[in-house]
């Protein structure tokens, strides 16, 4: 499994924050404001051109009123199972 921006993974996770953000009627401009961020921040990050970080995702997560373990449970319904063991990541 890859750890890049681009791998599936990252693709689910970005999906899955833009959708947390859309169900809570959210514009960029707007979560962005919530989070003293600029806009164009949370457009990199929804575009894979900003990696996601644990922080940065409990930040978003809670900016659009979920708490980070609902926005995990989501995002782990609809997503690829996860390695067994630390032997199957992959730093490419």
């Amino acid at each position: 499994m890859s750890l890049s921006i681009h791998s599936s993974r990252h693709v689910q996770l970005r999906n899955c924050l833009k959708q947390l953000r859309l169900d809570a009627g959210l514009t960029q401009v707007q979560l962005a404001h919530k989070m003293n961020l600029e806009q164009s921040q949370i457009s990199k990050l929804e575009r894979a051109v900003k990696f996601v970080d644990v922080w940065l995702f409990v930040d978003y997560v809670t900016a659009c009123g979920f708490t980070p373990a609902d926005a995990i449970a989501r995002l782990m319904i609809t997503g690829e199972k996860p390695p067994n063991k630390l032997t199957e990541l992959s730093f490419k």
